[in-house]
């Protein structure tokens, strides 16, 4: 399963997501941002906290259920 991360400078915070999630639709989905693929949940999340940014899950697809 592949998963993204979305780093929204603007709003200070990065999201994470499911491939097949309709708020990414594998990485291509237009948002305020720069989206970044990983094979897996754990590299995902090791990204996501590096930016220093709040790391939130998305509400749609639920990432962390599938970790």
């Amino acid at each position: 399963m592949r998963y993204w991360v979305l780093e929204n400078a603007a709003n200070d915070y990065v999201q994470i997501h499911r491939a097949e999630c309709e708020r990414c639709m594998d990485g291509t989905k237009p948002q305020p941002g720069e989206w970044t693929g990983f094979e897996d949940y754990k590299s995902a999340m090791e990204h996501a906290s590096r930016t220093g940014r709040p790391v939130l899950q998305c509400n749609i697809c639920h990432p962390e259920r599938f970790a």
